[in-house]
């Protein structure tokens, strides 16, 4: 027995035996988690903790960076807020309580912002239809922003939707408006793109198109993948605002226009392929905080491919089984090719360079380097 209307369970290794046999019950009505460890003999031993009020949901992990994953967070419904209990000592464990938005019922634990510890959060709020996203800092601080999902969230999980190789992406179920919230992003409106006919704008191409590959070749475009957002509805900032890529900020005159891409979408330097986000430097390649909505736009290929766009070369759409969901005119895809729609690509063959802790040093000097030399000294924080 547990305490009065158990609602949520996790599981995990909280006495840091190795085994992940351990519980912990979230109870509605009692206000309360119970803690159940399991011995050698496969016996538990409970203790309870008093929480906010009407836990509903419970998670596990490592918040306190301590490289053990028994740390406990919970979403407290009634009190629109979430605790979280760090273990100092096996059994012993410090609460706190971070505020969020109306009736928090789910809660999710991952790595949001690339730094590789698995210490930020995404809390679904019911009543005010709304995430909370809290990212960590090295103060043990969190820094926390709202993003706007379907009507009425109830549940929230954290993994790698756009096969980059990192978790870092937020699904949301919405119960009364039937859907799912993710987010997937790629060129920005208005970029130009190498066809057989010269540059063209991303949003005036078309199913059918050729496009001009950064090998010379020429490949018919299979699919275009749209999706308009507005800053409120962005789940994490840091993943979904666009990167503003300054004409000439890559050298050689590139990009030749300025160039506006995802921090997850990858162009070609050096012989790696770099997200956007990572080549930030804050002078020629520098973070943008639109008001108003914008447009992706992404370009899916028969194979994974490099693109031309202003001169630089881009991939292509890599498509996974889950993350065709994002884009607007995802039915199109599937009523175009009924057989096809979980196809997934092989990606080149590249390495990749996901977050700015993965950048080589000598990219950002070069980088650096370059940016010293163009006709504008412009410091953006």
């Amino acid at each position: 027995s547990v305490g009065r209307s158990p609602v949520a369970v996790a599981i995990g290794d909280l006495d840091g035996d190795g085994q992940a046999n351990d519980l912990v019950v979230a109870n509605a009505t009692s206000d309360n988690i119970s803690i159940l460890i399991q011995d050698s003999s496969g016996s538990f031993s409970q203790s309870t903790i008093s929480v906010g009020r009407s836990p509903r949901s419970v998670a596990i992990g490592d918040i306190d960076g301590d490289g053990q994953a028994d740390d406990i967070v919970v979403a407290n419904a009634i009190s629109n807020n979430i605790s979280i209990l760090t273990q100092d000592n096996p059994g012993s464990f410090s609460q706190s309580t971070i505020s969020v938005g109306r009736s928090p019922v789910a809660v999710a634990i991952g790595d949001l912002d690339g730094d590789g510890q698995t210490d930020d959060l995404a809390v679904a709020n019911a009543a005010s239809d709304s995430v909370s996203i809290l990212i960590q800092d090295n103060s043990d601080g969190f820094s926390q922003s709202t993003v706007r999902v379907g009507h009425y969230p109830q549940s929230v999980a954290i993994g790698d939707i756009d096969g980059d190789g990192r978790a870092d992406d937020v699904v949301v179920a919405n119960r009364d408006s039937s859907s799912v919230s993710v987010l997937i992003e790629c060129f920005l409106m208005g970029t130009h793109l190498l066809t057989n006919q010269g540059d063209i704008r991303v949003e005036d191409l078309a199913i059918g198109d050729r496009v001009q590959t950064a090998d010379g070749t020429l490949e018919s475009i299979k699919w275009v993948g749209r999706q308009t957002c507005h800053p409120s509805q962005v789940e994490n900032p840091l993943r979904g605002y666009p990167i503003h890529i300054k004409s000439g900020a890559l050298g050689n005159g590139l990009p030749h226009r300025d160039l506006y891409v995802s921090p997850d979408h990858a162009l070609l330097f050096e012989g790696l392929l770099i997200n956007a986000g990572a080549l930030v430097n804050g002078i020629s390649i520098v973070k943008t905080q639109p008001t108003k909505a914008f447009t992706y736009y992404h370009i899916e290929l028969h194979k994974h491919a490099l693109l031309v766009a202003e001169g630089t070369a881009a991939e292509s759409y890599l498509p996974q089984s889950e993350n065709r969901l994002a884009y607007e005119n995802r039915i199109e895809y599937a009523q175009r090719y009924p057989r096809n729609d979980i196809l997934c690509y092989w990606p080149m063959a590249y390495p990749r360079v996901s977050s700015k802790r993965q950048l080589p040093r000598y990219i950002s000097k070069q980088l650096n380097s370059i940016a010293s030399k163009l006709d504008f000294i412009e410091k953006v924080a």
